[in-house]
């Protein structure tokens, strides 16, 4: 029974807060939030049928919360005093008296709607039922279930003492009363709660599969490498790369995950696996835990290098592919810092991108054509002999206009035609590749591609087109540089890297929330306490602008002529209005 005596606040249909809270499933799951549960000043009730499990359980929690104590997180005396709230249990009847009950069993729907079955028939009808299921249908879970209105999800992120994030999932038959206190509880534990309907993989298992999808996409398709994608990745804010994630999560895991959404949604082929994961997973490369999955690591857990064979990037300058275990060094040399261009540079672009760069090159001793951007093509009165350097970034520009994929390189060409033989051209590929924005130039060989995203960090993406000279490259290099930006080359395809992927990420989020998952504020604010991200997508968005992001995928689409890149519906319409609100 629980520590503790007294009859639990809450008994008898007060609606309050939990005080006797039971957790069923003495896993890593049940266990932490039996943990932060206790360090809250709830009694806790951990069951489950395996005694030797319960107390291996409360070893970690104890264990836990002395750690939380001597770090100051719990004041002196008060991780005894948690740990004496705890109480186990082999015994579901002794679950009765709960206020509150948070399931924690194994991904199995029929071993929780069992559960389900048997706390409805033991749990007082006014108690709190909860699942932490991650992936499975609250809805279903609690279809069989006396009074299902009082069930709902409750989805902790692992590990759950660290993280803030709880998803507070409505299922269709879960009450609005249900739901309030599912959003006290949560909050009572010093989490963070959103509220999310009931579908595949709620928000943040959603919302994040094109963080791992594009960057197999990539990596499959031979764009850039295992490295190099998560260096870029980084570089735009996240705290991991989406490889050096994927190896953390589990390779495994991170499959299972995918091919239950992918299924959870009848083959969306925005969710569709990748067989670099399979063959990792048959492989038993299943990251960290196994020393090996998308790189190798020592015991300690720590990177030596690339596992997995990194697929040389399409480039006339990248080296030679690595062996097992190297660090592959970039083809185009560019520590931060270095000499200035001669030359001014020249920035076209209407958009955040190119007040971005200007403001990195005034910052870098750099002269510019003119003191702001220019927002057209046709506005180059300003170029004269010695120009270094023409940087069009598209923004600005409205990529559902008809002809405007032909009319971009009869812009070019027009252009070319009024600069200075020996200037260089640096063209976004965001949505056109540099080989087909450099198809009616007389020049193609000073062309070069980039892509980045404002705001930018340290790392642009360099792309050599099918004539580019590779001494217009390493030019180009030497610009960025100038600007405090590290170069990384890509092969030369639309989106780039990090474009391409936090694309697809606000494709994505705008889909959720015009389905009615969440909020834009609470799909925001689940991305960033549920995976850490810098801001949340549809900020991102706002800060990129909207014509942006569907400029990328009208132009993936273009590309591979797949509905994986179809544009949510929600960004054309907006779009099409002007509108950036959400």
């Amino acid at each position: 029974m629980a520590a503790g005596g007294g009859t639990p606040a809450g008994a008898g249909g007060s609606g309050t807060v939990s005080e006797l809270l039971a957790v069923a499933g003495a896993g890593t799951m049940g266990t932490g939030i039996a943990r932060v549960a206790a360090g809250a000043g709830l009694r806790v009730l951990l069951y489950d049928v395996d005694p030797g499990q319960l107390e291996r359980a409360r070893q970690r929690i104890v264990e836990g919360l002395r750690r939380d104590e001597a770090r100051g997180r719990l004041r002196p005396g008060e991780a005894e005093e948690a740990a004496g709230r705890i109480a186990t249990t082999t015994d579901l009847e002794a679950l009765a008296p709960a206020d509150a009950v948070i399931e924690a069993v194994p991904e199995d729907l029929a071993l929780k709607r069992r559960l389900f079955a048997e706390l409805g028939r033991v749990c007082r009808r006014d108690a709190l039922l909860a699942t932490n299921t991650s992936s499975l249908s609250v809805t279903a879970i609690a279809r069989d279930v006396s009074a299902p209105e009082r069930i709902i999800g409750l989805h902790f992120f692992n590990p759950v003492p660290a993280m803030r994030l709880v998803e507070v999932v409505r299922g269709a038959l879960s009450g609005d009363e249900a739901v309030r206190r599912g959003m006290e509880l949560a909050t009572r534990l010093g989490k963070t709660p959103v509220i999310c309907t009931d579908t595949p993989a709620f928000i943040v298992n959603r919302v994040a599969r094109p963080f791992y999808g594009e960057a197999l996409r990539i990596l499959g398709e031979g764009l850039a490498t295992v490295d190099r994608v998560d260096r870029l990745v980084r570089a735009a804010g996240f705290p991991m790369g989406p490889f050096e994630l994927i190896d953390l999560i589990g390779v495994d895991v991170n499959f299972a995950v995918t091919r239950s959404v992918f299924e959870a949604f009848f083959g969306e082929p925005r969710y569709r696996p990748h067989p670099i994961q399979r063959q990792l997973v048959e492989a038993g490369w299943l990251g960290r835990k196994a020393g090996r999955g998308f790189y190798v690591y020592d015991q300690e857990g720590r990177p030596l290098g690339v596992a997995w064979p990194p697929v040389r990037a399409r480039l006339p300058v990248a080296p030679a592919v690595p062996g097992d275990g190297e660090r592959e060094e970039p083809a185009v040399r560019s520590e931060p810092g270095g000499e200035p261009p001669a030359g001014p540079v020249a920035i076209i672009g209407d958009g955040p991108l190119a007040r971005s760069l200007a403001g990195r090159f005034r910052g870098g001793g750099v002269q510019l054509a003119c003191p702001q951007p220019e927002d057209a093509l046709s506005a180059v009165e300003f170029l004269r002999p010695g120009t270094a350097a023409v940087i069009v970034t598209w923004e600005g520009r409205d990529p559902l206009a008809p002809g405007e994929w032909e009319e971009r390189p009869r812009l070019l060409a027009a252009l070319e035609r009024r600069l200075p033989p020996d200037t260089l051209l640096l063209v976004a590929i965001h949505a056109q590749s540099c080989a087909e924005q450099a198809r009616d130039l007389e020049r193609p060989d000073r062309v070069v591609g980039f892509a980045a995203v404002p705001p930018l960090g340290d790392r642009v993406e360099l792309a050599a087109g099918a004539g580019t000279d590779p001494s217009c490259l390493d030019r180009a290099a030497r610009l960025f540089r100038a600007a405090g930006l590290e170069c990384e080359p890509v092969a030369d395809a639309p989106g780039g890297v990090v474009p391409r992927v936090l694309a697809m990420l606000v494709n994505e989020a705008l889909l959720a929330l015009d389905e009615g998952v969440a909020g834009a504020a609470d799909i925001d604010r689940a991305m960033e306490l549920g995976t850490h991200y810098p801001r949340g997508p549809l900020s991102w968005a706002r800060l990129w602008g909207l014509r942006e992001v569907l400029a990328v995928l009208v132009g993936l689409a273009r590309e591979y002529g797949e509905d994986r890149y179809r544009p949510a519906p929600g960004l054309l319409r907006r779009v099409r209005a002007r509108r950036e609100e959400f």
